[in-house]
């Protein structure tokens, strides 16, 4: 076996190595993606991992800190590539994308990316090249940040190996659901699941947690669920020993983002919960104008369930993604 070098990192089968993927310099200096690169003793696929493509989601970066410590080299068949913060300008902000670049701001929108192109597209293109080059499955983690919650849900790509993969993610993930970029649903070729589809790997993007979950013992507990999935993932690969554990159960569905007509002060409906069976016109959530009357009623579209919702209630303007929906389309088993 050789060593596999992920930009400087650079590490011989049985050990771990830390380094970066370079993209280019900024006012105050080297733009960077920080990885740690866990290389097994014995073969077997490379596992990629992300957290904080959107710089106010931490609940990936800690997950990938407890995977590089307790991932053991020796004991690994296979690699396991960890890009723990991968886009520091925007978590140096808390922000989604970094505020330097106004015309990029999103980078899960624009891969593979551009060589000579602005600031997030250069990050974008560097993570890509090595990313296409080497990871046999991706997984990138995700929540809902500073403005919003994510309930535990798995979007998948239409690679079909995908399917089969949620499904390994272990107890509690029992929603697999095709995602939408846009209330009308028209794909999205710039996402990290899309790019890696287009090259016939397989991609999961997993959420959970928000801003409204983000004190520390919160925090931990949501990083620590996104870390188990991993880990047992990992046990279905044949990457790690040990037993696969399964829901036996999953509901399949697809994503609905429902908009706001209207700006305002935004409150859940009292009966509301996440993953709460609901049919389709069920107020979800109301509108209030600055002296509390309702300007608007926020509706289930679909028959199905709430996936996640606006935490922040501050609603400026019409055309907010307020409401993360998945419609049920069915259940499937082991």
């Amino acid at each position: 076996m050789q060593s596999l070098r992920i930009g400087s990192a650079d590490a011989a089968p049985g050990a771990k190595a830390r380094g970066v993927i370079a993209a280019g310099r900024g006012f105050d200096g080297p733009v960077e993606v920080p990885v740690v690169v866990v290389r097994g003793a014995h073969e077997g696929p490379t596992l990629w991992i992300d957290g904080a493509t959107h710089g106010d989601e931490p609940e990936g970066t800690v997950a990938c800190w407890m995977l590089g410590q307790e991932v053991d080299a020796e004991r690994l068949s296979g690699s396991l590539v960890l890009a723990p913060l991968l886009n520091v300008a925007a978590a140096k902000h808390s922000a989604r994308g970094d505020p330097l670049d106004r015309v990029n701001h999103d980078l899960n929108r624009i891969y593979p990316g551009k060589p000579n192109g602005r600031g997030t597209e250069r990050l974008a293109w560097a993570y890509h090249e090595q990313l296409s080059a080497h990871a046999d499955i991706v997984l990138s983690l995700h929540s809902g940040g500073t403005v919003g919650y994510m309930s535990r849900v798995i979007y998948h790509n239409d690679v079909p190996a995908s399917l089969d993969l949620a499904k390994a993610f272990g107890p509690g993930w029992d929603l697999i659901v095709e995602p939408a970029y846009s209330p009308d649903r028209r794909p999205a070729t710039g996402t990290i699941e899309a790019v890696a589809g287009a090259r016939g790997k397989p991609a999961l993007v997993i959420e959970l947690g928000g801003l409204c979950e983000s004190a520390p013992p919160r925090l931990r507990e949501n990083a620590r669920h996104l870390a188990d999935g991993c880990l047992n993932l990992m046990r279905h690969l044949k990457m790690l020993p040990g037993r696969v554990e399964r829901n036996g159960r999953w509901k399949l569905g697809r994503e609905w983002l429902v908009q706001n007509n209207a700006g305002g002060f935004w409150l859940p409906d009292p009966a509301f919960g996440f993953r709460k069976p609901v049919a389709a016109g069920t107020v979800l959530a109301r509108i209030h104008d600055l002296y509390g009357d309702v300007v608007e009623e926020v509706k289930a579209p679909h028959d199905g369930e709430t996936i996640g919702m606006r935490t922040n209630p501050y609603v400026g303007l019409p055309g907010e993604y307020c409401v993360y929906f998945a419609e049920i389309l069915g259940e499937v088993t082991a």
